[in-house]
């Protein structure tokens, strides 16, 4: 059953989505992680999740990530790569030692 709605709710806010007006943040943003997961499967064509891996979105979406060992008080951080706006970096939390934290807040920032 889709959840998801055709047309925004009474007071909800749309996303600016040119040709799309009524189209929802959240609806937006569902479309594109399912278009980013099929291109995952296209790209891996032997991987089959879960677990989903959010290194493999990152690397399909061009964004590099990196870890700090620097003490610093966040587990991930999205910066712009280059001082470009139009491009990302993530820094990771080295000091995290939770895989699943980490893979969690990757996801997170790429969210």
């Amino acid at each position: 059953m889709n959840h998801l709605r055709s047309r925004p709710p009474e007071g909800a806010t749309p996303v600016d989505s040119p040709g799309r007006p009524e189209v929802l943040s959240l609806e937006a943003a569902c479309e594109k992680a399912r278009s980013l997961v099929q291109e995952a499967l296209r790209a891996r064509p032997g991987w089959r999740p879960p677990p989903f891996d959010p290194r493999v979105y990152a690397e399909l979406l061009g964004v590099a990530v990196s870890y700090t060992e620097e003490p610093v008080a966040w587990d991930a951080i999205l910066l712009p790569a280059g001082g470009s706006c139009e491009s990302f970096r993530i820094v990771c939390n080295a000091a995290v030692r939770s895989c699943r934290r980490m893979a969690f807040s990757l996801a997170h920032e790429i969210a």
